[in-house]
């Protein structure tokens, strides 16, 4: 806490090589930048670590003897990043350090990566039979397309609507349930159905 001068001397005017501030005492940095995965937005911690020894000088020839480094274990601390939904991050916790001699500046870069997502489109009877489900892949806060078709051979019931796209958040997302019924084609006496004749679903028309 006293460190010599730059220009300290000895009680016989020699040159104290040594002890001084920087010799004496080291301040060590952890920086942890976090990256919001909406904002890009970084948010910085530091964490500022400060370790010393002591010296002794021999007041005759200027010559200087030095004492252990202390450590310093409670700057250092364990560091668990925002948990953000639907996100993992690329370290989900910095481990607390004690501090010592040789020990650098350290600065950790922590991103989040989007989590695979998952949904279907579920297509059911009045009944609640499932006829068909697809689905739908993507990852979190990305709009996909569906690509979802009625199943062969049957029809929206009204008010009924096929999302063609879906946007994954960081929640679960729910299955979309459809309501389809049978579909019914008209045959004219002009265009009959032929003896082996099927349906769209492979149905022999009888």
């Amino acid at each position: 806490t006293d460190p010599v001068p730059g220009d300290g001397k000895t009680p016989t005017n020699k040159p104290i090589n040594g002890a001084h501030d920087s010799d004496l005492n080291q301040t060590i940095t952890r920086t942890i930048k976090v990256k919001d995965p909406h904002t890009n937005k970084v948010a910085t911690t530091k964490q500022v670590a400060k370790i010393f020894r002591d010296a002794t000088v021999d007041d005759v020839t200027g010559e200087v003897t030095y004492g252990d480094w202390s450590s310093d274990a409670a700057h250092w601390t364990d560091f668990t990043p925002d948990a953000v939904a639907g996100y993992t991050p690329s370290q989900s916790d910095v481990a607390a350090v004690t501090v010592q001699n040789g020990q650098k500046d350290v600065t950790v870069d922590i991103t989040y990566t989007a989590n695979d997502q998952t949904t279907h489109v579920v297509y059911k009877d009045a009944s609640g039979n499932v006829i068909k489900t697809d689905t739908v892949t993507g990852k979190t806060d990305q709009t996909v397309t569906t690509n979802s078709t009625v199943p062969t051979g049957w029809e929206l019931t009204n008010g009924q609507v096929v999302p063609k796209t879906i946007t994954f958040t960081g929640d679960s997302t729910p299955d979309t349930k459809v309501t389809v019924q049978h579909h019914h084609s008209k045959v004219s006496h002009t265009d009959p159905v032929p003896g082996d004749g099927k349906t769209p679903t492979n149905k022999p028309i009888n």
